[in-house]
């Protein structure tokens, strides 16, 4: 979807900072229908702060600081407002327990849907790592991610 002209004329810089008791609520003001999950609490309380700037219909988020229930991640993000549209990323976590965020065993619950015409058309890179992660009874070190998405499809590449 082509920008305003003139919006890839701004420019512009400040100061980022979000604080949301609880991420599930957050994506239901924007329509999305959160999954359900073997631990309730998560997708709870997200913090994010960091420093933005916009030049040339390229918007940076550097450093950029966020909080997701019990893991804290830090890095960049950048995203092309001009066509072609994309964004690339870079953040490094300390922990992250993947059990939680399982559906539930006995789940009934729906999966999380997103607008598949709008993934389609935006591009997304970018490298997710975390210094530890647990998966059930399998703990893990040094784990880093390189996910693409692009044409409505998600890969994933050894870094």
């Amino acid at each position: 979807m082509p920008i305003p002209e003139a919006l890839a004329a701004a420019h512009g810089q400040g100061v980022l900072t979000l604080d949301s008791p609880s991420f599930r609520s957050l994506l239901a003001a924007a329509g999305v229908e959160a999954p359900a999950t073997r631990d309730a609490r998560v997708l709870g309380p997200l913090t994010a702060q960091g420093s933005w700037r916009l030049a040339d219909a390229v918007l940076i988020v550097e450093p950029l600081r966020l909080k997701l229930d019990d893991t804290s991640l830090e890095g960049r993000l950048q995203a092309s407002l001009a066509e072609p549209q994309g964004a690339e990323f870079e953040l490094h976590g300390d922990s992250l327990d993947l059990t939680r965020y399982l559906e539930p065993e006995d789940a009934q619950g729906k999966p999380l849907v997103l607008d598949a015409e709008a993934l389609q058309t935006l591009p997304v890179r970018g490298e997710l790592s975390f210094e530890r992660a647990q998966l059930a009874q399998l703990r893990m070190k040094g784990v880093r991610l390189t996910l693409e998405l692009e044409d409505g499809r998600l890969r994933t590449r050894r870094p």
